[in-house]
């Protein structure tokens, strides 16, 4: 339900912006793809903002589905798993879920005729800084950041070993819940919001803590955690849903049999009150007002506002990997070294990653790569769309901490300033090449 309802919200969109193919200039070139559910109505904000600007190219539906089912559809070329029935060339897709040496070894795999061998390089890059806010609902919790949560409680709930409210405790910063059994809202399918949480997760719990059991581990699959994929206490204490939106609806009391009124789950920013004026909509056609806890990070309390989403990639942590972008050649045309891993960023809010970008190298029209390049020129660097990405309660690449990518970005993907030939539609790389 949630899914279709977010499709039909964004096609609505589209044909109201002008994006839908049918009411594109016939001289625009589509540019077709889709991708991760977390920032779905903020892609498609930035896409109408784009079309709206020119008519060389243009945006077309923005087709949300999950992280995984992105990935594989994106290196298989699969647009019916995008929007059933489809055929056409999957130009881009977006995953919070960086790019898996699975997905990967398809992309080159010389059996896969969509990959390399006809659309060069896969280039994999961050556009956006977000985080993972835990949603609460219970009675006692008014505001945002008045549930306060440390490390070992987050991994009690998600482990259901804390399987009521009463054994939270709060600090006396906080506000303590009131008793009740803790449902807890989970995506079942492959997400990306999902795997940003465990990649926090599975460095938090761990022997130093009471609540580390069944044990995390980083994966786009909640159930992945659980003994034989099955969730302790399910379906009375644990719900799993399909999509950031399904999780804000369940949490909304939105499609439930019942309202509901003690529970915690995870979903991206703009399915929150915290995000300042987000595009997404509810089921029920309004904005969200679902409050956020705040995490222990440190001695202090985060909550994930902009500010404290863009301190935490500023200041990466001893955990985090990946964080120097790819200094030669044979490193660059590997899109496995292209984004940041922060499991526990040194202060702000403490589940952080980025939303990435997945196009091939070479295109077969190369007015689609203009498109591409032309939007993530604006997209790096307007701050239009910086202002879309803020109401989001999202935030930029920006060029420091963890993102200091931006600058290898801006030379080796929508250039070639350091002469490697990684950058999108290179004419040596795609010379003899057919092109996606």
């Amino acid at each position: 339900m949630s899914r279709k309802f977010l499709r039909t919200t964004l096609s609505a969109a589209a044909l109201l912006a002008g994006l839908s193919h049918s009411a594109m200039a016939t001289t625009a070139v589509p540019l077709n793809g889709g991708g991760a559910t977390a920032q779905a109505f903020n892609f498609a904000n930035e896409f109408a903002t784009f079309n709206a600007a020119q008519s060389l190219y243009a945006f077309g539906t923005y087709y949300s589905i999950s992280s995984g089912t992105a990935q594989t559809g994106f290196v298989t070329n699969a647009a019916g798993l995008f929007n059933a029935g489809s055929t056409f060339a999957v130009d881009y897709t977006t995953s919070e879920y960086p790019l898996s040496s699975s997905n990967y070894a398809v992309w080159t795999a010389s059996s896969n005729a969509q990959g390399q061998a006809s659309a060069g390089n896969l280039i994999q890059v961050p556009v956006l800084g977000t985080a993972v806010p835990i949603v609460v609902v219970n009675s006692a919790i008014t505001a945002n950041g008045k549930l306060q949560l440390t490390d070992d409680q987050l991994c009690g709930i998600f482990s259901g070993k804390m399987t009521n409210w009463n054994q939270v405790s709060a600090p006396a910063t906080g506000v303590a819940p009131a008793a009740g059994q803790i449902t807890v809202v989970y995506r079942n399918d492959t997400g990306g919001t999902t795997y940003n949480l465990s990649n926090h997760l599975a460095k938090v719990c761990n022997g130093t803590n009471s609540n580390f059991a069944p044990g995390f581990a980083p994966s786009n699959t909640f159930s992945a955690f659980f003994t034989g994929g099955v969730v302790p206490g399910a379906p009375a204490s644990f719900v799993g849903v399909k999509g950031n939106l399904a999780v804000a609806n369940y949490l909304s009391s939105i499609g439930t049999a019942t309202p509901t009124t003690s529970a915690v789950g995870y979903t991206s920013p703009d399915y929150t009150s915290i995000a300042p004026n987000p595009d997404g909509l509810l089921g029920n056609g309004l904005k969200s007002t679902l409050l956020v806890a705040g995490l222990k990070n440190g001695t202090l309390y985060y909550t994930p506002t902009v500010a404290n989403i863009a301190a935490a990639l500023n200041k990466p942590g001893a955990n985090a990997t990946n964080l120097a972008p790819p200094s030669a050649a044979i490193a660059a045309a590997n899109p496995l070294n292209w984004v940041p891993s922060i499991p526990t960023p040194g202060t702000g809010y403490a589940i952080v990653g980025y939303s990435n970008l997945f196009v091939p190298q070479c295109y077969k029209d190369a007015n689609v790569a203009k498109g591409v390049i032309a939007f993530l020129k604006l997209h790096y660097g307007n701050a239009a769309y910086f202002a879309i990405e803020n109401n989001n309660g999202l935030v930029k690449v920006a060029n420091t901490g963890s993102a200091k990518f931006l600058a290898a970005i801006k030379t080796n993907i929508l250039a070639d300033g350091n002469a490697w030939h990684v950058n999108i539609q290179n004419a040596t790389a795609c010379a003899g090449i057919v092109g996606r």
